[in-house]
């Protein structure tokens, strides 16, 4: 109960999380996610206009520590509404897809295919890479 209460302390109802949440709003990600945005210029990677992105790298590759951040950074209610809205098969890592809605208590997950869900934006949105490429999101 303990690691999981210290990020997600409504699961529990314990009143503690893994960090200050004036410390988190800021505008770039910590260093320790250089490796779930690998594939991106992680200098130019921006939490608020980046977030889905960010989401699913960090829940399909991260650690226990990169959630926590997410919980923090995004609040629970905004990032279980966020999850929601991602179709499943954005999702590698079942397992991890499956923990993460247990601990948010997401009963259905929104099923759609890449493609439908590229075409329902209006196209591709960019995020740059390491060599200055844009890569779609």
């Amino acid at each position: 109960m303990g690691i999981i209460s210290a990020c997600f302390p409504f699961v529990f109802g314990v009143k503690y999380s893994c960090m200050n949440k004036d410390k988190a709003k800021k505008q770039k990600l910590p260093e320790n996610f250089k490796s779930v945005m690998w594939g991106y210029n992680f200098k130019k990677i921006n939490p608020e206009e980046n977030y889905e992105r960010i989401i699913i790298n960090t829940l399909n590759y991260g650690r226990w520590e990169q959630w926590c951040w997410l919980a923090n950074y995004y609040g629970i209610n905004k990032l279980k509404k966020i999850i929601q809205e991602i179709p499943e098969s954005e999702f590698r890592n079942y397992r991890a897809l499956r923990l993460i809605s247990l601990i948010l208590g997401i009963k259905k997950m929104k099923y759609a295919t890449r493609g439908v869900k590229i075409k329902a934006m209006g196209g591709y949105r960019t995020i740059e890479s390491r060599d200055g490429k844009l890569l779609w999101t």
